[in-house]
Order: structure tokens, then sequence, then C-alpha cells
């Protein structure tokens, strides 16, 4: 999302996902994904993007936190997925078959934690649930694990203010749209715990203490 990679990329938790980014891809997670990379056998994008996948899976799996932190990490590692995801579906718009890819990745995802024996970080896709509706998702769950990170960095200098203050207006409007519906499917599960009304980016707003009055009010 516009200005979310700018104004976060210093917060140890959405640094998470530049860790994602340079995991060890694993030298035997092809097989687990073969039918995701029959697709479009000379684009790296989906084999980078499937060996990233494996190799997430395995550190979470290897890991030595709680199985709780572990399964946080796997929430972090969904939306990451599907921020991928949409990347290839915007790039790709005559492509017919983007549905079937998305399945196939994650047939993958199950195929190599059960190579690995991982059930710790379980792949959830779900075709009802529309891709918007989890970068969506993203957007919001970044949102509720900065929460107070921007909160103390929101009035650093008038520029990053402005800028914060057009971020926290654009997550508003999806609050304001997915507030009740987030809970009643499966990404709740990664949600849930955010619901209550303290994360209400109004409030944020509300302190907002930006020099243009006009862009504090959006």
């Amino acid at each position: 999302m516009e200005y979310a990679d700018d104004l976060l990329k210093e917060s140890a938790a959405y640094k998470k996902y530049n860790e994602f980014n340079d995991v060890n891809i694993p030298n035997d997670y092809e097989s687990s994904f073969n039918d995701a990379l029959k697709i479009e056998l000379s684009n790296n994008t989906i084999k980078d993007i499937c060996g990233r996948l494996a190799g997430n899976l395995k550190k979470i799996l290897q890991s030595a936190e709680n199985r709780k932190k572990k399964e946080e990490n796997c929430g972090y590692l969904h939306f990451w997925l599907y921020d991928q995801l949409d990347k290839i579906s915007r790039n790709k718009r005559e492509q017919t078959n983007i549905q079937n890819l998305f399945i196939l990745i994650f047939e993958g995802w199950r195929n190599f934690n059960m190579k690995i024996s991982n059930d710790t970080c379980s792949g959830r896709y779900f075709d009802y649930i529309s891709l918007d509706t989890w970068v969506e998702g993203k957007i919001l769950h970044d949102y509720f694990k900065n929460y107070d990170y921007i909160s103390n960095t929101q009035n650093f200098n008038n520029r990053k203010c402005e800028n914060y203050t057009k971020y926290i207006s654009h997550v508003k409007t999806l609050y304001k749209k997915h507030k009740d519906g987030y809970y009643d499917h499966i990404i709740s599960r990664y949600l849930s715990r955010y619901r209550s009304d303290q994360y209400d980016p109004q409030k944020l707003l509300s302190k907002m203490k930006c020099e243009n009055a006009e862009l504090a009010m959006l």
C-alpha cells in the first residue's frame, strides 16, 4: 500500500517481511510445488515465491520459539504470500488462470509441509474469500501490529505527519468497511485480538498535529 512500506520500514514488526524475502531457499522444494511451477515454466517470479515460501515454512518449523510465536509468524507469512500473489495478479491481468495458480501454490504449501512434517503453519486458502479481501486484511493486520510504533512516530516531522495522515485515513476506510465482517471468516484467526475500539484509526487521526490542518482532518 502507498506510504506503508516507507512509514513502517523501521518497525521491528514490519521488518518480518524483509526476513521472509531474505530467507535461504531450500534445495528440495521444487517437487512439492511442481504443479504450480508448470503453469509458467519460464516465470522466475513464481519459482522465487514458491522457494521463499518453502524456506520460511522450514524456518518456522525449526525455530526455537514457542508455538504461539510460530503461529504469529505463520500469520505474517500468509499476508506476505497474499501480497506476493497480488503483485502477480496486477502484473498479469491477461492471465485467465490466475486463480488456479493460487490454488496450486497452496497445494505446494501443503505438500512441502507433509515433506518436512510441519504441523505448526498450515496454509489457508478459500476461494470464497477474494484476493482483494486478503490484501485489505494485510493492511489492517500491519496497522494493528504496528499500532504502538505508529502512535510514537506519527508526528516525527510535518512531511511524515502528512503521509501518516493519508495512510491512517486509508486504514480508517478499511476499518469501517471490515470492522465486523472480518470476524466472520478465516482472517479472524489473525485479527480477532484487535477488535477493541482502542485501535480505531479515527482516534489516531484526532491526535494528529500536522501543520497542514486540512490534511489532518481527512
